[in-house]
């Protein structure tokens, strides 16, 4: 009777040690398979981020490509003047790509600006470096004026619509 009683006690602590694995390794099964969803949707969210970034990259590629194209496309035309109703301007006037630009000699920062006014112009908004670069190119150094003053009040540089600028 003690015999069966140990072994029947060692029956119920083996089920009782078996059941406890059982359960444990259906719940390392369970996290295994959770992890290797999550390890299946971490993969996809990566191929999805590293696609959309190929395509951000490829877009200013292209955007890149369609500034420069713009900005350097098709002839430079220049002319010696500009007659407007009533108005006579000297100076050289060319575009490029969609911006047009005109050169006036011998004026003054404030002539500049209000012979522009009169002519439905601006002074000179330079957008970006590559613009920069591009009339570093066309023009002689030191030679001509832009819209950009100092604002002593602000102690910055800032162009004449209020702008900051960046360059």
């Amino acid at each position: 009777m003690m015999a069966i009683a140990v072994w029947l006690t060692y029956i119920f602590q083996y089920s009782e040690k078996n059941h406890n694995l059982q359960k444990t390794l259906n719940d390392l099964t369970q996290q295994y398979h959770t992890l290797q969803r999550s390890n299946s949707l971490m993969k996809e969210m990566l191929r999805n981020k590293s696609r959309e970034l190929d395509d951000l990259k490829r877009q200013k590629e292209l955007d890149s490509s369609s500034r420069e194209q713009n900005r350097f496309c098709g002839e430079t035309k220049v002319l010696d003047f500009i007659q407007f109703p009533g108005k006579y301007v000297k100076g050289q006037f060319f575009c490029c790509g969609i911006k047009c630009y005109f050169i006036m000699a011998n004026k003054h920062w404030s002539g500049c600006k209000q012979t522009c006014q009169d002519c439905n112009f601006s002074l000179l908004k330079i957008d970006d470096d590559d613009e920069l670069k591009f009339l570093q190119v066309k023009i002689i150094p030191n030679s001509y004026w832009i819209g950009l003053l100092y604002n002593a009040r602000k102690n910055k540089w800032q162009w004449i619509d209020d702008d900051p600028t960046s360059l």
